[in-house]
């Protein structure tokens, strides 16, 4: 007797379905634990309203005139819970995160409700003062103990009084006191984050209207609207006033009269590029802002290229020396193997000045605003690390704004996407904390560089910049990302990865090595700056809900089928089973110790008949080419067995409307990870499909493809 029934299928089957139609769905049915019994804050019972004439509660309510403060006693401690007007609130994972040592503000992640259904979630980082400093984050749902919130207003009321106080027309700067308000609890640590969707915003169409994206699939998504919207409402002229008064009135990041810099530029070969950098810094030393020091390390150019990179220095040189300014530059000429990390070592032990500003030759520049900006934050006191957005230029596409670490390792948030578009509240928009900053443009002080010893030089080319940051952040400097300002980096869109190159790979697979093993932290307590819940296998922001076909560690499970099996499995053919096989691909493994594998991508669908109750496998039988009735079952090296693959499900809508008398044929995609040492390069397959009832065990396949992408599979690096 079968162990499945029709119902568990069906179940099994739509589950997998909802996983990969809408992921966050799947989170909020089957993901995320709901220990407050549906209660909401409109009606709850747990939460009660305070006397109007309580004068912490009055003013703060003037304070945060869009969120309604409500009430709650925890094991003795009074709590003031803020949550935003027009919402729905998970009472149970705000009272749940109450603990009796608390001493200040606790905030949590929200989505919003849109036509009945939860979508567009916002999972925050945890505290990160540099972000707050310019996107307010924190305020839409959070709670404070009655004694800590009175000592914030009792210590900040009096500087409202000052700046808060109506201007001539008579307003009120309620934005800044609210940020006034907040700055004292991350001013001094006092700001805990909560990973529970604890608020639900309601959503109307009126309300996303206009803040559509321009392009089709945009208009068709409620959720990048709201990512706009919310983004664009953070951004109103009010509210940016007061982000800059409250930066003004902390201290933060203040401008100087003079920036001296010393740029260090690891460089081969690059005579034209060193030019324009050249002829960029001599412009930027002429408006006086930046006192410069040009550092050229080169490990070996040409014997034409070195004479043209002296000459353009010795120009650089000149052109100073002729208006009497200090900026000169130096070229240093060591010939070594390449490798980033000894290379700026060199150039920062020759460096005179307190900023060093590492730089590849390929990072286009015409002003001197983006280069004050990195300046700016990098003086500052606990900055570490301060890096700018990269551009990749004639397309506007994300090259750098920000390094995340994910399960593949720190890589590029967002790289390749449109920058012309909001991302995720405004990710890419946002001067904010990040785990790291990419070299290929990073500013930091002369002292903090040496307090941690600067490049590792074990990591000759991949991941010394990550490891820089992680080094600072360690000792408590926080490194930032400025993605208010850009600059054009001419890395190549169409360069070849590491991993397409043997000696490459494995020499990036050592250097990610070294990087874990230094700072073993980072796989245990995760990277701050990124919520748990958001997605680690790829470069998107979305919630960490994926199907099994595209997480980067999964592998099919593979067996030799017998010759005396096979030609059992042949006579089960069947004239229902449809399939098509429309690619085949190598990729890397991510770490080494799982497989280099190839990926096979196809559909199949049983015409006529409930597709959730098949097991659905790939068979890959040796041997027969195009054009060739023959089968060989030999290779190069001997007999060669045929294969039977497992199959990861995927959504593909397009071949269910196809096959509209087929039943639960949304999941007719189909994608193999089948590992490089389980098949023969040297032989080419032919593919067929098996499809067998999880009811009756009946066996269908299928080695007819018919009008296909591809008939025989060949496999190959």
């Amino acid at each position: 007797m079968s162990i499945f029934d029709t119902k568990k299928l069906h179940g099994l089957y739509g589950r997998e379905l909802l996983k990969q139609k809408d992921p966050y769905e799947y989170h909020v049915r089957y993901g995320e634990i709901t220990d407050d019994r549906g209660i909401r804050s409109d009606n709850a019972p747990l939460f009660y309203d305070y006397d109007e004439n309580d004068p912490l509660v009055r003013d703060l309510g003037r304070i945060f005139n869009d969120l309604n403060i409500r009430g709650y006693k925890k094991d003795g401690k009074e709590y003031l819970i803020f949550i935003k007007n027009d919402s729905e609130v998970s009472a149970g994972f705000i009272t749940g995160a109450m603990k009796p040592e608390d001493k200040g503000l606790t905030y949590f992640d929200h989505d919003h409700i849109f036509n009945g259904k939860r979508i567009a979630p916002f999972l925050k980082p945890d505290p990160a003062y540099d972000t707050f400093m310019h996107f307010n984050y924190i305020r839409d749902v959070f709670f404070i103990d009655r004694e800590t919130a009175l000592e914030a207003l009792e210590e900040t009321g009096p500087v409202m009084g000052e700046d808060c106080l109506p201007d001539e027309n008579g307003a009120w700067d309620r934005a800044f006191a609210e940020l006034l308000f907040l700055h004292y609890f991350m001013e001094k640590g006092l700001v805990r984050h909560v990973e529970k969707t604890a608020l639900h915003i309601r959503i109307r169409e009126e309300d996303i209207r206009g803040y559509e994206e321009e392009d089709d699939d945009a208009k068709k998504s409620p959720e990048r609207a709201i990512h706009r919207m919310y983004y664009e409402k953070h951004r109103a002229k009010d509210i940016l006033r007061a982000h800059e008064k409250l930066r003004a009135k902390a201290g933060y990041a203040k401008d100087m009269e003079e920036y001296r810099v010393s740029v260090i530029i690891p460089s081969k070969d690059n005579s034209s590029l060193m030019k324009k950098c050249l002829e960029g810094f001599l412009n930027i030393a002429e408006k006086g802002r930046i006192k410069l020091q040009i550092i050229t390390v080169d490990n070996g150019s040409r014997e034409e290229e070195r004479i043209k990179i002296t000459e353009d220095i010795e120009k650089f040189n000149y052109e100073n020396a002729l208006k009497n300014r200090d900026s000169f530059a130096e070229y240093i000429y060591e010939p070594m193997e390449f490798n980033f990390s000894r290379m700026c070592n060199i150039g920062a032990d020759r460096a005179c000045y307190e900023i060093l500003l590492f730089m590849n030759d390929d990072i286009e520049f015409s002003d001197d605003e983006p280069f004050i900006s990195m300046f700016r934050y990098a003086m500052m006191k606990d900055a570490g690390a301060v890096g700018i957005k990269l551009l990749y230029p004639d397309s506007g596409l994300i090259q750098h704004c920000g390094i995340t670490d994910l399960d593949c390792g720190p890589s590029h948030k967002l790289q390749f996407h449109d920058d012309g578009k909001i991302w995720y509240f405004g990710i890419n928009r946002i001067n904010r904390n990040t785990l790291a900053v990419t070299g290929a443009c990073l500013a930091v002080t002369r002292e903090k560089y040496f307090n941690v010893s600067g490049f590792n030089d074990k990591m000759k080319v991949g991941y010394n910049d990550v490891d820089l940051c992680l080094k600072l952040h360690e000792y408590g400097y926080r490194n930032i990302i400025l993605n208010e300002v850009f600059l054009y980096h001419h890395e190549s869109l169409t360069r070849g990865r590491d991993s397409k190159d043997d000696a490459k790979y494995q020499r990036l697979q050592m250097e990610r090595s070294l990087l874990y093993r230094d700072h073993r932290w980072l796989r245990t307590d995760g990277d701050p700056f990124y919520n748990s819940r958001l997605i680690t296998d790829t470069l998107d922001y979305d919630i960490n809900v994926i199907p099994e076909y595209m997480k980067r560690s999964t592998r099919s499970i593979v067996s030799e089928i017998p010759p005396r099996e096979l030609k059992k499995i042949e006579r089960f053919s069947s004239g229902r089973l449809k399939f098509n096989i429309e690619s085949v691909s190598f990729e890397r493994a991510v770490n080494t110790e799982e497989d280099d594998h190839y990926v096979i991508e196809g559909w199949c669908v049983m015409d006529k008949r409930d597709n959730s109750v098949y097991l659905k496998e790939l068979i890959l039988i040796p041997g027969k080419k195009d054009g060739e009735d023959g089968r060989e079952t030999s290779g190069e090296q001997g007999h060669v067995p045929a294969l039977r693959v497992s199959l990861f499900p995927k959504y593909r809508e397009d071949v269910s409307l196809v096959f509209k008398d087929s039943k639960r044929s949304e999941l007719s995609g189909f994608a193999a990870k089948i590992p490089c040492n389980t098949v023969r390069e040297d032989v080419s397959y032919l593919p067929a499909v098996e499809m067998t009832s999880f009811l009756t065990g009946k066996r269908n396949m299928s080695s007819d493809t018919g009008d296909v992408n591809i008939r025989n599979v060949v496999f190959g690096k």
